[in-house]
């Protein structure tokens, strides 16, 4: 994902981070070839702090290359043991993803909502994810 359909992207993702409680928490996994997590070590509590800090971390990021969720998704599901994960992606993933996140998240103990953003040729796998992992699937138009 780059250009316009990354900064929208962020412009949400924004958004979302700032209608957070600060009972709440939230980590960022940004993913192409290779994860890029945020700079903490855990799931962060939704302070206007915490917020800000990772809103600016959010604005320096860029993306380039291939559409690969897998380690970002492994990193997510074993390291910091969240209750819910939403995965957007503008592409299409090998469907080996979908069979690496269930083994990842046996019982689907973690729910993984799944957002096809701008792009419906990931949709199938997407849906996929959603279903195995007790999530929602969602298109977002441009």
């Amino acid at each position: 994902m780059q250009g316009d359909r990354f900064d929208a992207a962020r412009f949400e993702l924004i958004k979302s981070i700032r209608s957070l409680r600060e009972h709440e928490r939230f980590y960022v996994i940004f993913y192409s070839t290779n994860p890029i997590p945020m700079p903490a070590s855990k799931l962060q509590p939704a302070t206007p702090k915490n917020q800000q800090q990772q809103i600016d971390w959010i604005r320096t990021v860029s993306v380039g290359g291939g559409t690969n969720p897998t380690e970002a998704m492994s990193m997510a599901l074993t390291g910091l043991k969240p209750d819910t994960i939403w995965l957007l992606s503008d592409g299409q993933f090998n469907v080996q993803v979908a069979d690496t996140i269930k083994r990842l998240n046996p019982g689907a103990r973690v729910q993984i909502n799944t957002i096809a953003f701008h792009e419906k040729s990931g949709e199938a796998i997407l849906k996929i994810i959603a279903d195995e992992n007790d999530g929602d699937y969602r298109f977002v138009a441009p």
